[in-house]
């Protein structure tokens, strides 16, 4: 957590606006939002959740960064509709049933894959009501910065101490595959499944490969 910190506070990593993806699959899934509650789950810098509260829905945010909660509680300061938390993500201080969408740009992908499928996936399921929707992003096992990285130990996919790239300053990062995706939301059905392979700029040669999904709970 203090890399993440670090992160925010010091370095101002992070994103003041909403990702296309999240606004494209948001509206396209909700036409009505009157009383839908929406979780952003690892606000960051409060740019998807901003988009929440802008569009109506009843908006929470949850991250276990201080200065994230901090940096996202002031950009919703005129929204009445919203309630930012700190929170772990393998405790997520809500009830059963609760949300009836959960956003997440990128923050799962920074867990190991074994905690993802034994605590947080089962947890996140758990605050999410039958037939409500995740919108998601997740790094491809095929993103070349990947090497830059070394692999945790008795983790498939796990990388931490990346030496440089476009993960120098990520703890964690769980590289997916589209079988580990599924497996991983085994519970739920997939609506979307796009995977993104991004130009590298001019002189470089990284794949900046990452999945954006979307499943509704069964």
């Amino acid at each position: 957590m203090k890399t993440w910190e670090n992160n925010y506070k010091n370095l101002k990593r992070y994103n003041n606006y909403p990702h296309d993806f999240v606004v494209s699959e948001t509206l396209k899934h909700f036409k009505n939002v009157n009383k839908i509650k929406a979780l952003d789950l690892g606000c960051g810098g409060g740019g998807n959740t901003k988009f929440l509260a802008e569009q109506g829905f009843l908006t929470y945010g949850v991250d276990a960064s201080q200065t994230a909660v901090n940096l996202t509680k002031k950009k919703l300061v005129k929204s009445k509709k919203k309630k930012i938390i700190k929170a772990n993500f393998e405790n997520l201080p809500f009830k059963k049933n609760f949300f009836n969408l959960i956003i997440d740009r990128a923050s799962l992908t920074h867990n190991t894959e074994s905690s993802l499928k034994e605590k947080i996936i089962p947890e996140v399921g758990r605050v999410l009501k039958k037939n409500g929707i995740i919108i998601s992003l997740f790094w491809s096992s095929n993103h070349s910065d990947k090497i830059y990285g070394k692999r945790i130990k008795n983790e498939k996919n796990s990388f931490c101490n990346f030496k440089k790239g476009s993960f120098k300053y990520s703890p964690i990062v769980f590289f997916s595959s589209n079988k580990d995706l599924k497996q991983l939301f085994i519970n739920y059905e997939f609506l979307n499944m796009t995977k993104i392979q991004e130009k590298p700029t001019i002189g470089k040669k990284t794949n900046n490969e990452y999945f954006l999904i979307v499943v509704k709970k069964k």
